[in-house]
């Protein structure tokens, strides 16, 4: 089922309440925005080393199991074979034709930064 699975067939969602450029969303649903892994906030953060979005993000939506201490030691500390036991949980998306990412997107994001091949190994349907 993921045997070839690439970041193109990966689909983040994002409940997106401050004032944010929404311009590279992949799809607007009645209350996420869907965006690409490249386009998503995370990886955006990693590739600039501005995290004020991120921070936003995870502030505005009350994600209290995230914060930016976490992400960046997570960035720091960050080893793909964790991922063997801490799969990537991902849903078929009949809509896009696409995985959408339930739990994850942080290790997506940084697998995507450190340029790493994705193995089918690390996910799991939901």
């Amino acid at each position: 089922m993921f045997e070839n699975i690439k970041y193109d067939d990966l689909l983040v969602r994002h409940w997106i309440l401050f004032d944010y450029d929404v311009k590279d969303a992949y799809a607007i649903e009645p209350v996420h925005y869907v965006f690409k892994l490249k386009d998503s906030i995370h990886y955006k953060a990693l590739l600039s080393g501005d995290y004020s979005d991120y921070v936003t993000l995870i502030e505005t939506s009350k994600q209290h199991d995230h914060s930016l201490k976490s992400f960046l030691f997570l960035k720091e500390n960050f080893d793909i074979d964790m991922l063997n036991e801490n799969k990537i949980h991902v849903g078929w998306d009949d809509r896009y034709n696409k995985y959408i990412v339930w739990d994850g997107v942080h290790r997506l994001a940084l697998l995507l930064y450190n340029m790493q091949n994705l193995n089918p190994n690390w996910f799991k349907l939901n």
